[in-house]
């Protein structure tokens, strides 16, 4: 029975179980009782199985409503949502690309790795991975969604979403990442961090999406909750970005006409197909450069805000231009990549994770 100072979970007090789980206080003096069943929690949970498997008390056992009590340290909130995710096939699930994300379900995996419940612990991980690209592929894909989302909000097609609702945060992610050991997503992470402006904070920038004060050149403001991240972090953003910069800077290396012709020309060429236009291509080679410096050029904010590997995609825009046959269009896709795959590479060494 309940009394003002114990309560019964309204979803997770079963009828059959046989296990009295008490959470920690509130802050009103309240415990709240979840009666489950210890064979569920003993096969899920190593911790459960060695707190239940050791001798009973008893006549000393505490009971409730006629089953053995456990006093834990958690709230009762973060029980309801464990238990929640414990119970429920599939759970928890979120939206991909929700920027609360790591937020919300942080009390879960908190509970999950205190209690060494792997196989929730595996599925928030991937939850929270599948908003953020572990490789250059997925990255291929990722800037793609982002460009016609960018896109769609400039246009005013969104209506009055906020674009930071649309599109994953970096700053909790990363503070998740290194909380539960989760680092395959920090590498991007911080990339996407070391390109948002310190000036664009989270809490600032919600309300309905104003292109006149959410869109600069380089398309709509993305922000980030700064206050999450500690000297660490702060620290490899600011020797990160110096980093990117310096990639920006040396674009313009990648469009010279020297280096076009340097990959157009054998024995350098990387897919060893040779040119098919009988050297019509080679008197092409100062409008390629033309195509791909005029496609990624940078302005202040790219260079202050800087990501190379979106710039160099920006070459691409200019392809159609390019009057090349299909094996030296090849050949120009090949470098570019190329470059763009080392840059993605050299990300943990950016940021300092290795």
């Amino acid at each position: 029975m309940t009394t003002p100072n114990v309560l019964h979970d309204d979803k997770f007090y079963l009828a059959d179980g046989d296990l009295a789980i008490c959470s920690a206080a509130s802050p009103e003096g309240a415990t709240t009782v979840f009666r489950v069943h210890k064979a569920y929690m003993t096969y899920n949970s190593p911790v459960f199985r060695d707190i239940l498997g050791l001798p009973a008390g008893g006549d000393d056992q505490e009971m409730h409503d006629g089953v053995p009590v456990v006093r834990v340290t958690d709230s009762a909130e973060e029980l309801h949502a464990f238990l929640d995710a414990l119970y429920t096939p599939g759970a928890p699930t979120v939206p991909r690309w929700r920027p609360d994300a790591p937020l919300l379900l942080t009390p879960i995996m908190r509970l999950a790795t205190k209690y060494q419940v792997d196989a929730l612990r595996t599925h928030i991980i991937a939850l929270i991975e599948d908003s953020w690209p572990r490789t250059f592929t997925q990255w291929l894909r990722f800037d793609g969604e982002l460009r016609m989302l960018k896109n769609l909000h400039a246009a005013g097609l969104r209506g009055a979403e906020a674009f930071i609702d649309a599109v994953p945060e970096p700053a909790s992610a990363i503070r998740f990442a290194r909380e539960f050991d989760a680092p395959a997503i920090l590498p991007f992470a911080y990339y996407t961090l070391a390109g948002i402006a310190y000036s664009c904070k989270w809490e600032t920038r919600h309300g309905p999406f104003d292109p006149a004060v959410d869109v600069d050149s380089q398309g709509p403001l993305r922000a980030a909750r700064w206050e999450l991240l500690d000297a660490v972090d702060l620290a490899r953003i600011v020797d990160g970005r110096e980093r990117l910069i310096d990639s920006v800077q040396s674009l313009c290396m990648l469009r010279d006409e020297g280096c076009v012709r340097g990959c157009l020309t054998p024995p350098l060429r990387r897919t060893g197909a040779q040119c098919r236009s009988e050297g019509s291509c080679e008197d092409r080679i100062p409008v390629v450069a033309e195509w791909l410096a005029k496609f990624s050029e940078v302005s202040y904010f790219g260079a202050i805000r800087p990501d190379p590997l979106g710039v160099v995609e920006n070459m691409f825009g200019g392809q159609s231009q390019w009057g090349i046959c299909e094996a030296c269009d090849q050949e120009m896709v090949a470098m570019i990549r190329e470059w763009q795959t080392s840059e993605w590479e050299s990300l943990p060494t950016t940021f300092n994770l290795e």
